[in-house]
């Protein structure tokens, strides 16, 4: 009796091993409506492509963030270096060493801006250099080398002029815009200097043809950066000159604009300049617009 009951014990257990276990399945119910599970497609190569592209994009665009900071980090340097060689060096060692430095700086500039990978950091070291003849000529004002009085404002003037040019033929060489906007500061302390010899008039009218000559040079460019900072710097100076007359910028007198009408006529002329340049460029290509854009704004008009 019990040798039958374990050959029925081995027979079984070889039938369980041969079922290969228990199938829970018999014990559940389905449920008739519900589909089958869909299998998860895998990612198509153009969807990784994209994905790709969007990282690519991001990391070239923070890539540019940082590039624009360091050279904006690179003018504050060496602008400070060359305030602190005109302020605290013996102008017969500072003169020199301004020079070096500016030249040194269209080295660079010859160097790096022909090549497209290092274009911008080339026309950083431009402005660089602009920035440092302006600033050699305003030392030699104040060291006195430019004489005194009426004889110093004309040589200035004359050496400004000359830099303007200059100015604006680099551009066109290196046609850039980022060179071209370096003379805006220069025709305006010409528009300064020339209050020295003629007076308020002589302001005004230097301030007006200072915007005159900006917004050609931005009507010949097509470029909407220019007419933007025509438009802002123009109004600033005058400000300046309304607010702060009778004191000192960059070693020049700057005259006062005490005057109503003078003072009414002068912003009426230049905005109406400006603001036929804005009509005639808005929409042009425009960097501080594109700024705007990358600060999370919207993008302003020229006139704006």
């Amino acid at each position: 009796m019990c040798r039958d009951m374990d050959e029925d014990g081995v027979l079984g257990r070889r039938r369980f091993d041969i079922a290969g276990g228990i199938d829970l399945g018999a014990f559940m119910e389905s449920e008739p409506d519900s589909p089958p599970l869909a299998p998860r497609p895998s990612p198509s190569p153009d969807d990784l492509d994209d994905e790709q592209s969007v990282g690519l994009v991001n990391a070239a665009a923070a890539e540019q963030q940082l590039n624009w900071g360091l050279m904006a980090a690179l003018v504050a340097a060496t602008t400070a270096l060359g305030i602190v060689i005109g302020l605290q060096a013996p102008p017969i060692l500072a003169a020199p060493l301004l020079l070096l430095l500016s030249a040194g700086a269209f080295a660079l500039t010859e160097r790096w801006a022909p090549n497209p990978s290092t274009r911008y950091l080339g026309l950083v070291w431009a402005i660089i250099a602009l920035r440092t003849l302006d600033g050699l000529i305003l030392d030699l004002l104040a060291w006195g080398w430019l004489g005194e009085g009426t004889q110093a404002s004309v040589l200035a003037m004359m050496l400004l002029g000359a830099l303007a040019v200059g100015n604006v033929a680099y551009s066109q060489r290196h046609d850039s815009d980022l060179i071209a906007a370096q003379a805006t500061i220069i025709l305006l302390l010409i528009a300064t200097s020339a209050g020295s010899i003629g007076g308020a008039e002589a302001t005004a009218i230097g301030i007006i043809l200072a915007t005159m000559v900006l917004h050609t040079l931005a009507y010949a460019r097509n470029s909407g950066t220019l007419a933007t900072l025509g438009v802002a710097a123009s109004n600033l100076w005058i400000g300046l000159h309304a607010l702060v007359g009778g004191g000192h910028i960059f070693e020049l007198s700057l005259v006062d604009l005490d005057n109503p009408v003078l003072l009414v006529g002068l912003l009426g002329t230049v905005n109406a300049i400006n603001a036929t340049a804005a009509y005639h460029l808005n929409g042009r290509p425009d960097w501080f617009g594109d700024i705007a854009e990358r600060l999370g704004f919207q993008r302003p008009s020229v006139w704006a």
